[in-house]
């Protein structure tokens, strides 16, 4: 009788998970939200009974709540989530021992690091994520392995180490190329950072190129429907182009993106990319000369910001508060 309660319980978890995944592809993200607060009752009610008998779905089910409340933009229960499913693994498989959930907490643990800019923090696990996914996998060329490696690119290039953002990148294309057959999204994410650094080095056209066939990846992955990831490489071809000085491409692009993340997760959902949406287009309307406008984009990324960080201060905000005040702003 106890095995089937466990069981039971078990089965509603991974069922609810697949019902959050659903609402969060409709875009229905209160919906989302409530699931995902469901789930997380659920496993915290869950003992070590439970853990033994089912010991990897269960740290699927709590690797994948922290998936979930990135999703959600609710960063803080990310963190918590992933840092208590590597404490898991290690009692499981041994300390630090590779497997592939503990390497994916890692990467996970390395974005959220990254986004409060705790560079070494997130250089730190990055690098655990890559060694120990590449132990794992040896001899494969894994689409895990370039999803470390595109990881360690957003983290180096945000410290503008243009040299060894372009080797990741690169070494990330030629390991995408040869898995892009099972993962077209790790591809896509490739080309956008290409797009990136070669715009960042002043190669426009060689950025445009990469970010349209990013763009096109997607499209084609997500069969023309809104994505999170399309927004990401609407953005991207966005960016490209402001910093090539064309800021009509670029708000037209930018601000497909931004709709398509209103549209996705809701108009006023506090979420890190719609934040930097609204951040970039401050900067574009400040180029165009147009301040008042770019006073509101930035103010409205600054409040974003504010609630996903939780009161930490990352240089994302220190650089947007800086921008504000040459644009005359005075805090609220």
């Amino acid at each position: 009788m106890l095995e089937i309660n466990l069981d039971a319980e078990l089965w509603e978890i991974l069922i609810t998970l697949q019902l959050a995944e659903i609402s969060t592809n409709l875009g229905e993200h209160g919906k989302t939200k409530e699931l995902a607060i469901s789930i997380e009752q659920m496993i915290l009610k869950t003992d070590e009974g439970q853990l033994k008998r089912k010991p990897l779905a269960m740290l699927n089910a709590r690797f994948n709540l922290g998936i979930l409340f990135s999703s959600l933009g609710q960063m803080d229960k990310a963190y918590f989530w992933h840092k208590k499913t590597v404490k898991m693994c290690n009692k499981i498989f041994g300390m630090n021992v590779a497997h592939h959930i503990t390497a994916s907490c890692f990467r996970e643990l390395a974005r959220i690091t990254f986004l409060h800019s705790d560079y070494n923090t997130a250089v730190w696990y990055a690098d655990l994520s890559l060694k120990m996914i590449q132990n794992v996998h040896i001899g494969n060329y894994h689409p895990d392995v370039v999803k470390s490696l595109n990881v360690l690119f957003d983290i180096h290039w945000e410290q503008d180490d243009n040299e060894l953002a372009m080797q990741i990148a690169e070494e990330a294309l030629e390991l995408s190329l040869k898995t892009s057959g099972m993962n077209k999204t790790n591809l896509a994410q490739v080309y956008t950072n290409l797009g990136k650094i070669s715009s960042d080095t002043g190669s426009h056209s060689k950025a445009i190129r990469c970010l349209e066939e990013a763009l096109r990846i997607d499209r084609e992955l997500y069969q023309n429907k809104p994505s999170g990831n399309t927004a990401v490489s609407l953005e991207g071809l966005g960016i490209s182009y402001w910093k090539a000085r064309n800021y009509e491409m670029a708000m037209k692009y930018v601000q497909e993106a931004l709709h398509m993340q209103e549209n996705l997760y809701g108009k006023d959902t506090p979420r890190p990319n719609t934040a930097e949406s609204l951040r970039i287009l401050g900067y574009i309307k400040k180029d165009m000369g147009d301040h008042a406008e770019a006073v509101q984009y930035l103010e409205k990324s600054l409040s974003m910001m504010k609630l996903v960080f939780g009161g930490r201060v990352t240089d994302r905000m220190i650089d947007t508060i800086q921008t504000l005040q040459e644009l005359g702003w005075m805090p609220k």
